[in-house]
């Protein structure tokens, strides 16, 4: 096994896959077709060819999915040996004052819909499902 992380050549968090039997041009044509994937994903790197790289999902929604993403112009490849992840994040939401804050980061404005507040106490946050393009425009690979 050849475990890779996913770096972040757009810097937006998101690298536009394709699909294994998915033709790299139709996703070109309609992105809507492609995998969308996190910086910092664990994959398996199996090949090298063509100007692509190959490689199996290890985690997340996607886990088992086999894919590939376009080299670097120059060649190079978007995966690292380096992990990249890190430990948890904190995070801080006080209600009263619609505030929060991630790290030492913040206050940032931030609010709970009033007919279903966030509960109170301790919560698993995890990485949206896809970049949405209110927040997170698609990448071009």
């Amino acid at each position: 096994m050849n475990v890779r992380y996913l770096t972040d050549p757009n810097r937006n968090g998101w690298t536009l896959a394709v699909a294994d039997g998915t033709e790299p041009a139709a996703v070109l044509k309609n992105p809507k077709l492609g995998v969308s994937l996190p910086w910092c994903l664990k994959v398996d790197l199996y090949k090298s060819e063509g100007g692509r790289d190959y490689f199996e999902i290890l985690e997340g929604l996607s886990k088992g999915l086999k894919a590939s993403v376009q080299l670097n112009p120059g060649g190079g490849s978007l995966f690292t040996d380096r992990n990249l992840q890190t430990g948890a994040g904190i995070v801080r939401l006080s209600r009263a004052s619609q505030k929060l804050w991630y790290w030492k980061l913040g206050p940032f404005s931030a609010f709970s819909e009033f007919s279903s507040p966030v509960p109170a106490g301790s919560h698993d946050l995890e990485i949206p499902d896809a970049p949405h393009q209110d927040y997170y425009p698609e990448s071009s690979k």
